[in-house]
């Protein structure tokens, strides 16, 4: 009798279903309190005015980027008077490099962002959103210490330099791109992993879903500790020291010239040189204002990921995406200072320009008045309608 009652309760339809209801019950709401947790979690990081506010400031950045670099690449190559020079091959891989950063830029906004909690789209953007982001910047810096050793030599020994070609210059930007593609992109590329929503850093706080994945930490400290010195310090703190003896050069030629000559033609070499000198200055103003923060969020992330801390979820996201807006304004503003530091650049620019967008700069239908307002121009005779004044 007691054995026909044990098989009854144990093995009742109407019990079984019972526990893999409450069960299901139980696992479904503890699911829906995990995520109001999260969700509340995740508005303490950033806002929906934020979320908004970031797309529209860096959707700018990143259109105003693609077209002026593209502008830039292609005036430097039709105009055989840039694309002969060994500094603009330079600068046209530096646009180059901007541009790949500034057509990436919406999917390191997405994973700051929209997948942040949740990544929806294909993992590898994940893994090409960090990947190009870290290569483009190692790109960048190894440029700007090329270009600062070159125009160092070109001031020193200028006729030792002429024996440089636009050929040597497409040979080392080549040499570029592929060593740190190997140092960078690669490294970058193997690491981070998309994990489901409601992942917690060590310290408890919600984290990305697109980010290191635990298997490749041993490799990223190590990489940390000889990789980044080799990619990213020692580049940066000889790009200073190249620029101080740079300016130091330029000054102790200057004096020496006030001294020996005051001829036509040395005072057009002090222009030349004193140019060179405020190019320079701007790319490396610029460069230094986009990846000191950008390079300081890099060392802290992964340093307090070494003894398992990280910081606060909206400290690190407001540090992650201030150095991000950073970068990408530097981008913005290169192909600015390009133009600023060159006559001839500046002038084939707004002469190509003119062509693609001619109403934006033809003034010919007015001019202006010593009162300062615009007179338009007779249709028929051309001749500007200026009124009569009377004088008393």
């Amino acid at each position: 009798m007691s054995g026909d009652y044990m098989m009854t309760t144990s093995t009742s339809p109407s019990y079984t279903l019972s526990v893999v209801m409450n069960t299901t019950i139980n696992e479904t709401e503890k699911l829906l309190l995990q995520f109001e947790k999260d969700q509340k979690d995740l508005q303490a990081v950033f806002s929906k005015g934020e979320e908004v506010i970031l797309w529209l400031v860096l959707g700018t950045f990143a259109i105003f980027g693609i077209i002026a670099n593209i502008i830039t690449f292609v005036v430097i190559q039709i105009t055989p008077k840039l694309n002969r020079s060994v500094f603009n091959i330079f600068l046209m891989s530096l646009c180059v490099s901007d541009f790949v950063s500034a057509v990436n830029s919406p999917f390191v906004i997405y994973r700051a962002t929209w997948g942040f909690y949740e990544w929806s789209i294909p993992h590898i953007f994940c893994k090409l959103a960090i990947s190009l982001d870290f290569w483009t910047s190692c790109v960048t810096i190894q440029h700007i210490l090329v270009f600062s050793i070159l125009r160092l030599i070109s001031i020193k020994f200028p006729h030792r330099f002429g024996v440089l070609k636009a050929f040597h210059a497409k040979v080392i930007v080549i040499v570029i791109w592929m060593e740190t593609m190997g140092a960078s992109f690669v490294v970058y590329y193997i690491w981070p992993g998309v994990f489901p929503p409601g992942k917690r850093t060590p310290s408890g706080a919600i984290s990305k879903a697109c980010t290191a994945q635990p298997a490749w930490i041993g490799m990223l400290l190590g990489y940390v500790q000889i990789g980044f010195p080799i990619v990213l310090y020692v580049p940066m703190i000889a790009v200073v020291i190249v620029t101080a003896a740079l300016g130091y050069l330029i000054f102790q030629r200057k004096r020496n010239r006030n001294k020996v000559s005051n001829l036509q033609s040395e005072k057009a070499a002090t222009k030349k040189e004193n140019f060179a000198l405020i190019q320079l200055a701007l790319i490396i103003a610029s460069f230094m204002l986009g990846y000191l923060p950008d390079i300081a969020y890099r060392m802290t992330a992964i340093i307090l990921r070494a003894f398992n801390q990280s910081l606060p979820a909206r400290g690190e996201w407001q540090f992650s995406v201030t150095s991000h807006c950073l970068l990408r304004l530097s981008e913005c503003l290169n192909p600015v200072f390009y133009n600023l530091g060159s006559s001839n650049m500046r002038k084939a620019t707004f002469a190509f320009m003119k062509r693609i967008v001619p109403c934006m700069f033809d003034v010919s239908k007015q001019r202006m008045t010593t009162s300062g307002r615009a007179i338009p121009l007779d249709n028929n005779t051309g001749s500007s309608q200026t009124p009569k004044q009377t004088f008393t």
